[in-house]
């Protein structure tokens, strides 16, 4: 491979993960919201598990809150068990189904900060390895030039010839750059 196909190369990659990290990063904030929620709820049914009165007002959200009142054990919530299904559970089912996909959720979260881990190390190690490339590529030029300054500036007198050679050709009688 040559240097500057090098380059891209690395570069390529080094864009990639960006973006997959970026990608993660925003999942990792949707995981974030979601155990937030699993915590206020779990804070909740605790409180209400542990009240001796056993009312409340519970927030629905949009500003709304209803009045909740319990009779001891009786309690029962309407818990999503999977697939758009409801059961009626009691608080301390409740509580125990969702610390358990709290955990769930935390598993996930544990695995999106070592995919999060393994990708900056990939784009960390791409950047140094671009970053060494080009700096060899921009020395190997350097050196190239520094090398033949005696034959350089002999082309560089025939260019402007061979340009106004190409400009006084007539149109159509022979092959021109555009071509």
């Amino acid at each position: 491979m040559t240097g500057r196909e090098e380059l891209q190369r690395l570069a390529s990659i080094v864009e990639n993960n960006r973006k997959k990290l970026e990608d993660l990063e925003n999942r990792k904030q949707k995981i974030v919201e979601i155990l937030d929620e699993h915590d206020q709820t779990i804070s909740i049914l605790r409180q209400l598990n542990e009240s001796e009165t056993r009312s409340a007002k519970i927030n629905i959200g949009c500003g709304v809150s209803l009045p909740y009142s319990g009779k001891s054990k009786d309690v029962k919530a309407f818990v999503d068990l999977g697939s758009g299904i409801f059961g009626e559970q009691d608080m301390h089912s409740t509580l125990q189904i969702t610390q358990q996909r709290k955990e769930s959720v935390l598993e996930v979260d544990k695995m999106l900060d070592q995919q999060i881990d393994q990708i900056s190390e990939i784009i960390q190690t791409a950047a140094m390895e671009f970053n060494k490339a080009a700096e060899a590529l921009k020395s190997s030029v350097t050196s190239v030039q520094e090398a033949t300054p005696s034959t350089e500036p002999k082309q560089e007198e025939e260019k402007p010839a061979e340009v106004k050679r190409i400009s006084r050709r007539r149109r159509g009688t022979e092959l021109t750059l555009d071509d």
